[in-house]
């Protein structure tokens, strides 16, 4: 306003003093005289009013002019700030120079949970995380002396919660002070995600460090820059051992070349990505291969910059590979072989071959099979093929060495073991031909015993190039190539025994106690003369050529054909009861069993029978001798009774209870409540005895002794029994049976008292008394005899040469009556 007025003034002042200067001058122009001069006067005057009301009008309106547009410009300028103000995307604050919100938007209002007027009622210190007013007014201050700022900060929200915000704050200077205004971010999101960032950054890390993939980086200089824990498994070295130092510092030349070759390649043909695989020798020296994958880092102009890869320890699937490689050599010759063997006509053939397929197939380097010269003992090389120029000969082997040095050669002639050697050079067994061996080439070595009738006739003997070459698989391969060589030299030998074994079996078949028959697809081509016999056929004419349910009787035709058909499946049919029909039309109760059995592509069957209307009456006649067995033992006075040596149970008639007076449940269960009833006397004696009888695998056993009755007293016993043994004649089980002979022991006490008393008188009476058999013979004399005659003479003498001739016939009278009494 106060420039506005100033404006006029200096218009209006300059316009009057023109007027006054110019108008004198045009007034005294223009008029003649007084009277027109003061006319003009006044029209100047009235002219000056007018023009000069004209032109204030002028420029006032002007002014009024471009306030109003200036006023309008504003008005609709603050309409739209105050729309980006309330529509902008962030919370907006407005804070005056005491730090109170004089504003805050819709945003602001939607992030801290406020209304416009409750945000006019607080300072930014409300909302700060800490109300530091001193640290807010250094803030503000910096704020100020840059005319913005940004910081990050956590603000208090009306529900009392935290949220971390980034502020972008401005200073707005005014005539009576500082306005700031504040840009709120929410960086709940980005801390969100950055927890999230950090945490799968952790878990990745995690991964990488756990891998068992050996994960990597290096610079330009293909120098290591980054390498995980899975150095340690891989090279055997900790990460920081590998940082620093280039890959090619782990491996052998010919590996070196291998990668950078493949590395070339792959640059040169402007791939980014490389896969390969290749080898590195750890840090215990151990030859490792891997499988390495990896992106290949170039700048803006090509320039290689590094590499970026995974390196996979495939040193399992890579030996298992060359195993496999291993395993096809070995299948090789034994097919080759195995179809020699079929044609093969002699020996020599076989070992010869045997030697040369297992270089040509098996690609060993060296193969020589050794015999024994039956004179010397050396073991000859008589066969062999294969790189043997100055070796073979050189090795001196004898089956006559000490047992402290024996190599395995001989061992497998003299112990029939085979022995394997993976590692020539370090093989002590081998140190004797280390050198020879070496110098070969040779770094494997095996040698397997070829047996002909158990008994070991040559050894095989291969050589590898290879460390390692034979494994548990090609060990077994080997030995089962060896056992073939030994079935074909066997089986050469068996050949010429061949017919005689056929005649052998044929006459077997022919004089079989059972039944035999052969039918192809239904109808019979063989029976035995048993097998025509059982069913009553006069020869095997009437027989061969009929359908086999001519034979069965009907009401067994479906379990046939059922058992049939797994017979023709391969599977043998096990015994089983059936009824045949005879020629004559009548039934035999037979027990079939069959086996599978092919020719010219046709199926059928080897059936075996047999009659078994002898086993039938067997049958019969034991059930009926059970049966009697099983009054017996109730008829019986005698204790029986069956031990089971497996469990210890034993089993007591009803005649235990009679001998000896117990009831049932006295009896006891087990062997040891016989053992306890048995006098102390006589017990060690009776249960060693047992019990040796047992182990020494007597079938009997027998003893007497004392055996406590249940009123206290002792019966003495006859006590015997037989001792049962399985199939391979282990005892299982005795049965027997105890007799009370107490009366029988008395009367022997008796007698034997009486025959002392006897022959007390006998040797005694001062008579002369002998003895005599039934030939007359002298078989004794007492002592009175012995005092007048020499007994070695007199016994055996005939009696009737001490008797006169006229008494021998009185004599012999009177003894063939005593003799016939």
């Amino acid at each position: 306003m106060g420039s506005s007025a100033l404006f006029i003034t200096l218009t209006y002042l300059v316009f009057g003093i023109l007027w006054i200067a110019i108008s004198g001058k045009l007034v005294l122009y223009l008029a003649d005289g007084i009277e027109l001069s003061s006319r003009f006067e006044l029209y100047k005057g009235l002219f000056f009013i007018l023009a000069t009301s004209l032109l204030l009008y002028a420029v006032i309106r002007r002014r009024e002019r471009l306030r109003e547009k200036l006023e309008a410009d504003i008005t609709k300028s603050e309409v739209k700030w105050k729309n980006i103000f309330d529509s902008a995307n962030d919370p907006i604050l407005i804070l005056d120079r005491d730090y109170r919100i004089i504003e805050a938007n819709s945003k602001a209002c939607d992030l801290y949970g406020y209304s416009p007027q409750e945000f006019q009622n607080l300072s930014i210190k409300d909302i700060h995380e800490y109300n530091d007013i001193e640290f807010i007014r250094s803030q503000m201050n910096e704020v100020i002396n840059n005319t913005g700022s940004e910081f990050e900060i956590n603000h208090r929200k009306k529900d009392g919660s935290i949220i971390p915000v980034e502020i972008s704050t401005r200073a707005l200077m005014k005539d009576d002070g500082v306005e700031f205004i504040h840009i709120v971010h929410d960086l709940s999101a980005r801390k969100n995600i950055e927890k999230k960032l950090i945490s799968s950054e952790s878990k990745y890390r995690t991964l990488v460090e756990a891998s068992h993939e050996l994960i990597w980086a290096t610079d330009e200089k293909n120098v290591i820059s980054f390498v995980n824990n899975a150095s340690r498994g891989i090279y055997g070295l900790a990460p920081v051992e590998m940082i620093g130092k280039k890959f090619t510092d782990f491996a052998t030349k010919e590996q070196i070349d291998l990668d950078l070759k493949a590395i070339k390649e792959a640059i040169k043909q402007g791939n980014e990505y490389l896969q390969y695989e290749g080898s590195i020798t750890d840090s215990r020296g151990k030859e490792k291969y891997l499988l390495t994958n990896c992106i290949i880092n170039k700048d803006s102009t090509g320039k290689l910059t590094g590499m970026f890869g995974t390196s996979l320890d495939i040193t399992e699937r890579y030996e298992s590979g060359e195993r496999v490689k291993y395993h096809n050599r070995i299948y090789s010759l034994m097919t080759n072989m195995n179809q020699l063997i079929v044609r093969a006509k002699n020996k020599e053939q076989i070992l010869n071959d045997a030697c040369r397929l297992a270089v040509e197939f098996g690609m060993f380097q060296l193969a020589w099979i050794g015999i024994v010269d039956g004179n010397s003992g050396k073991v000859l090389p008589a066969y062999r093929f294969g790189k043997y120029e100055n070796y073979t000969g050189k090795l001196e082997i004898s089956v006559n060495e000490p047992d402290n040095i024996k190599g395995p050669i001989v061992r497998a002639f003299t112990e029939k073991v085979y022995y394997v050697s993976n590692d020539v050079e370090n093989d002590s067994q081998l140190m004797k031909w280390k050198a020879a061996t070496l110098e070969k080439g040779f770094r494997s070595f095996a040698t397997f015993p070829i047996e002909v009738r158990n008994k070991v006739v040559a050894v095989y003997n291969i050589y590898s190039e290879n460390k390692d070459f034979f494994g548990k698989t090609e060990t077994e391969l080997l030995l089962e190539l060896t056992e073939d060589i030994s079935f074909a030299l066997e089986y050469i030998e068996l050949e010429n025994e061949r017919h005689i074994i056929e005649d052998r079996y044929k006459n077997i078949v022919e004089k079989a106690p059972i039944g035999i028959y052969v039918h192809l697809e239904g109808k019979i081509t063989y029976i035995n003369p048993e097998g025509y016999s059982i069913l009553g056929a006069a020869t095997h004419k009437e027989i061969v050529g009929k359908d086999i349910f001519e034979l069965i009787h009907p009401e067994y035709k479906e379990i046939v054909l059922s058992r049939l058909e797994k017979v023709q499946e391969g599977i043998a049919a096990s015994e089983l009861e059936e009824k045949f029909i005879k020629a004559d039309g009548t039934v035999v109760e037979v027990m079939v069993s069959a086996i599978p059995y092919f020719h010219e592509e046709k199926k059928g069957a080897q059936v075996f029978f047999r009659d078994l209307t002898e086993q039938k009456k067997t049958q019969r006649e034991i059930n009926e001798t059970n049966e009697r067995f099983r009054l017996i033992t109730k008829a019986t006075n005698d204790a029986l009774w069956d031990w089971d040596l497996l469990t210890d149970d034993v089993w007591w008639n009803d005649g235990f209870k009679d001998l000896f007076g117990y009831n049932d449940d006295e009896i006891g269960e087990k062997i040891g409540s016989w053992e306890e009833r048995i006098h102390e006397n006589d017990r060690k004696k009776i249960i060693s005895g047992l019990h040796n009888a047992i182990s020494s695998g007597h079938d009997f056993w027998f003893d007497e002794y004392s055996f406590l009755k249940k009123d206290g007293n002792y019966a003495y016993v006859f006590d015997r029994a037989y001792i049962l043994k399985d199939s391979g004649g282990k005892p299982y089980r005795m049965v027997g049976s105890m007799i009370d002979i107490s009366f029988r022991r008395k009367m022997e006490n008796e007698l034997k008292e009486s025959e002392e008393k006897w022959r007390s008188l006998f040797e005694n009476s001062p008579s002369v008394i002998f003895t005599i058999d039934k030939q007359f013979a002298i078989t004794g004399i007492n002592r009175s005899f012995i005092n007048r005659y020499n007994s070695d003479e007199i016994i055996g003498m005939n009696a009737f040469e001490l008797i006169q001739e006229d008494e021998q016939t009185r004599v012999k009278e009177i003894i063939d009556r005593v003799f016939s009494d």
